[in-house]
C-alpha cells in the first residue's frame, strides 16, 4: 500500500485497533489493540494476516 509516495502509515503507528472479525453482521468488535506487531499475532484478523505478511516481507 502507497499513499501518495509516502510509506504505509501503519509503519510509523504505535496504536492499531482491529476491528471485525468479519464484515457486516460478522463484524464491529474490537478484536485486537495494539502494537502493529501484537495485531499481526491475531489470528481472526484480516489486518493481522496483512500486517503478518507486510512485517515478513519488511525483515527480509
Amino acid at each position: 500500500m502507497r499513499l501518495w509516495g509516502r510509506p504505509p502509515p501503519h509503519t510509523s503507528m504505535n496504536l492499531l485497533n482491529a476491528i471485525g472479525p468479519g464484515g457486516g453482521a460478522a463484524g464491529g468488535r474490537i478484536i485486537a489493540t495494539g502494537s502493529p506487531g501484537r495485531i499481526a499475532g491475531v489470528p481472526d484478523s484480516a489486518t493481522g494476516r496483512y500486517l503478518r505478511d507486510h512485517l515478513a516481507r519488511a525483515a527480509t
